[in-house]
């Protein structure tokens, strides 16, 4: 049992199953994403955010500077994960950070604003793309990879969304 001080029921925001044995899961309090076999509870793998993020960038609130929130399991076998406090929904595999796959920067809110959720969209559905709940700009958008780059190709809000936290495609 493991337990954030002071936010018992904070530190993992998200899981996603790798195999019938292992999870990926998003570790809030220590910044993280690892796999874990749950039938020993043996951490096999981790990437630190601080490998690839700077240490001034994100919040500062103690506990809480990146506030990683979702993990997704890519067919490739990389992991998609959303870094909300530097505005970035990253790609990450056992080499660490795939920086040319980076969707977002930090303090640039026109692209990702302390996002949630974002689903990505292989090839065989109109991919790859990645439709974002983009919260602090009270959006859903959804961004195309384009020629190695991503391209916003869709977008929705009205006056009574508020800090979305979800969105799916639907078929």
């Amino acid at each position: 049992n493991r337990v954030t001080p002071g936010k018992e029921a904070t530190r993992y925001h998200d899981a996603d199953r790798l195999n019938e044995t292992h999870l990926v899961v998003a570790d809030i309090y220590l910044d993280r994403v690892f796999v874990v076999d749950t039938r020993d509870g043996q951490t096999e793998w981790t990437w630190n955010a601080s490998e690839s993020f700077d240490p001034d960038s994100g919040d500062d609130s103690p506990g809480d500077w990146t506030h990683i929130n979702d993990v997704e399991i890519l067919d490739d076998g990389r992991i998609m994960v959303s870094a909300r406090n530097q505005d970035r929904v990253v790609f990450v595999d056992e080499n660490g950070l795939d920086e040319n796959w980076t969707l977002g920067a930090e303090d640039d809110t026109s692209i990702l604003y302390e996002q949630h959720n974002p689903d990505y969209i292989p090839a065989e559905r109109g991919g790859p793309a990645v439709l974002v709940a983009d919260s602090e700009n009270n959006r859903v958008i959804e961004y195309q990879r384009v020629n190695g780059s991503w391209e916003q190709s869709w977008h929705w809000r009205d006056g009574r969304m508020q800090w979305p936290r979800d969105a799916d495609r639907l078929p």
